[in-house]
């Protein structure tokens, strides 16, 4: 079980995200496509875990459940390192390196995050003005392009008085409607762990490649409400003059920042369903992780 570790870990973290970071099959099922890189980075850090620990409890075949037990057992003594060699030792110190590193930087990425939010937010009340396109926004008197989703206590949408000068009325509303669609999915919610994935152990391939590509499938995710509350052609249309648009401040999503020229190409093309490809790639991301727990912890 000590290599099924290995293998996954290095296949989790290494092989998988760097062939296939750049794989565009799944563009019709953004689900589907954050499923699955999801559970690469669950399956390939719990592989990582895994094997650390078998190597620090000296599990060898033993299952690493019953292993896991006779260490809390040591430890509930007051002895947790009796009986491990050197080579025990440092696997136990890998594996709480790991752990501890992961909390602290995702409690340090968080706390940064929340507090430039409420900085912003905070700004905002003083020099924007409220306003309604459909949905409710909030307008900077700016003379540069610029519209963006910002997360927090109800989330605050923000355009720029010239965007409403550059863009047609429609393609406005869907410009508009793109970042309601990340307020109401609640995206939020991954964007700081994904900003810890890249954060976190840099030089792997899943942290480099992840944060990226699941903003990716979130901005599709929102271009299709954006799509079904107002029109494909016309948020394909603002998505168009994404050149023009300056860059949304940190913790905050905007419509015209990533994949933009991906998305535009997928707006054009027919919608299509994505139940098929969806449940599909669904149904391999919970094979995977139930597979990978099923034969660890066996």
């Amino acid at each position: 079980m000590t290599l099924l570790s290995l293998a996954l870990a290095v296949l989790c973290l290494v092989i998988l995200p760097e062939l296939l970071h750049g794989f565009r099959g799944l563009d019709r099922a953004p689900r589907a496509g954050i499923a699955l890189w999801t559970s690469w980075y669950v399956v390939g850090w719990f592989a990582a875990l895994n094997l650390f620990l078998r190597v620090a409890i000296n599990a060898g075949s033993t299952p690493s459940f019953d292993a896991l037990l006779r260490f809390a057992s040591r430890l509930s003594d007051g002895h947790p390192l009796r009986g491990l060699g050197m080579g025990e030792v440092v696997g136990l110190s890998l594996a709480t390196d790991v752990v501890v590193l992961w909390l602290a930087t995702l409690f340090m990425t968080a706390r940064a995050t929340y507090r430039v939010r409420r900085e912003h937010r905070s700004i905002l009340g003083l020099v924007a003005d409220p306003c309604s396109l459909n949905f409710p926004v909030h307008v900077l008197d700016h003379d540069q392009p610029l519209a963006y989703y910002l997360p927090g206590e109800g989330g605050r949408i923000v355009i720029s008085s010239a965007t409403l000068s550059l863009l047609e009325e429609d393609q406005t509303e869907a410009i508009v409607a793109h970042e309601e669609g990340h307020r109401r999915g609640r995206h939020e919610h991954l964007l700081v762990p994904l900003q810890t994935a890249g954060s976190f152990v840099r030089f792997l391939p899943l942290s480099i490649h992840a944060p990226l590509v699941i903003r990716g499938y979130l901005e599709m995710l929102a271009d299709d409400f954006a799509s079904r509350a107002t029109s494909r052609r016309a948020l394909a249309g603002a998505l168009g003059r994404a050149a023009l648009f300056a860059r949304a401040p940190r913790g905050a999503f905007s419509a015209t920042e990533l994949l933009v020229e991906r998305r535009v190409e997928r707006l054009r093309r027919e919608p299509v369903p994505e139940v098929d490809v969806g449940l599909a790639a669904l149904l391999g991301a919970i094979s995977l992780s139930l597979a990978a727990t099923l034969l660890l912890v066996s």
